[in-house]
């Protein structure tokens, strides 16, 4: 008998989701959390016909494009949708077909997938839970997902710390230490403690200070620099990411340009973001510290997430005590967590069923 067991983390900034597992070894893809409507007209023809690496869905009449090239193919009617109404927008559903038609899947059937919610969105896990269970329709293609588990997102990260060095460090960490796992997302900045294993509800935590924030900051700097009422926040997140600026076909060292461009050029454009950046991710942690306190009962302190390095030193300024260990793979490391919790799970269905 085979379980199949799949993980799916939808965030605000990526969608992270495990194609297969082979051996209990994950293969995680990653695409931006990007979605464009496309005009009613475009129906099946349109879709078999497309060439670039993204899907059109039909949800409702309505048909998206979501995939890896969105940052290259999508025009003015991309959004990423930030309401509090999150999980039930047509955006999240979009994410989520694209997220299991990317998964390879014998018999398009999961016994038990796994997603998760940032920390103050738990109160919706019972909701996406039911999301999540049942047969959905993904072009001529119908995934049956049997159960869903929905866990908080910088738990998964905490389960990817625990096995990242092997098991003997995985037994170490779940049966003898304290953990504070901290997540800077897109829209929110989390954390949860997990003690010996258990989740301590009363020491997790979040805020609205995910690189979002920083991309409304940094904006603020480069219009001033730039002298134009707007920047696109792709180009700050392109910024963030590599660690330079491209800005009207010129490549600008970043965050700092003191006059120069990437080849020493000179130039008029002189900017300082990192501390508009600095300023963002000190009032994260200043949340974080009024409920966690100086952490003398913390062991060790791990950093997931793609935007997490941009947070590292106002962390380590707040904790100068504790190791602070950023994830081996920070921006899918939240997905490898729930594949871990996914390959447990049916495990304990093969036993079940055995």
């Amino acid at each position: 008998m085979t379980v199949i067991g799949r993980a799916i983390d939808i965030g605000f900034g990526t969608v992270s989701t495990c194609v297969e597992c082979i051996n209990n070894l994950p293969t995680i893809a990653t695409i931006p959390s990007i979605v464009a409507r496309k005009h009613s007209e475009d129906d099946a023809i349109a879709v078999a016909q497309y060439r670039s690496g993204n899907t059109l869905l039909n949800i409702d009449g309505q048909v998206v494009e979501v995939g890896p090239d969105m940052s290259l193919t999508s025009g003015p009617q991309v959004c990423r949708d930030l309401s509090r109404t999150y999980v039930d927008s047509l955006q999240y559903r979009a994410l989520f077909l694209a997220g299991l038609n990317m998964m390879k899947l014998p018999n398009n059937r999961i016994d038990v997938l796994v997603g998760g919610l940032p920390v103050e969105r738990m109160s919706e896990r019972q909701q996406l839970q039911d999301f999540m269970t049942g047969r959905h329709a993904i072009g001529a293609r119908t995934v049956e997902v049997a159960k869903a588990i929905v866990i908080a997102q910088p738990l998964a990260g905490l389960l990817c710390y625990a096995q990242q060095d092997g098991v003997s460090n995985y037994q170490k960490v779940m049966h003898s230490q304290c953990l504070l796992g901290i997540d800077p997302g897109y829209l929110t900045f989390d954390w949860c403690v997990l003690n010996r294993g258990k989740p301590v509800d009363d020491m997790s935590g979040s805020n609205e200070y995910g690189l979002s924030k920083i991309i409304d900051a940094v904006e603020s700097v480069l219009k001033d620099a730039f002298k134009v009422t707007a920047v696109p926040s792709v180009v700050i997140e392109d910024a963030l990411a590599h660690g330079e600026l491209r800005m009207f076909g010129t490549t600008y060292p970043f965050p700092v340009c003191t006059g120069a461009d990437r080849t020493n050029q000179e130039t008029d454009i002189r900017f300082n973001a990192q501390t508009a950046i600095d300023s963002i991710c000190d009032m994260a942690v200043t949340d974080l510290k009024s409920q966690i306190g100086l952490g003398a009962g913390i062991d060790r302190i791990p950093l997931m997430g793609g935007p997490s390095k941009w947070y590292m030193n106002a962390i380590q300024r707040a904790y100068p005590r504790h190791q602070i260990t950023r994830l081996n793979n920070p921006l899918q490391s939240v997905a490898i967590g729930m594949q871990i919790l996914a390959n447990s799970e049916a495990s304990k269905l093969m036993r079940a069923a055995s």
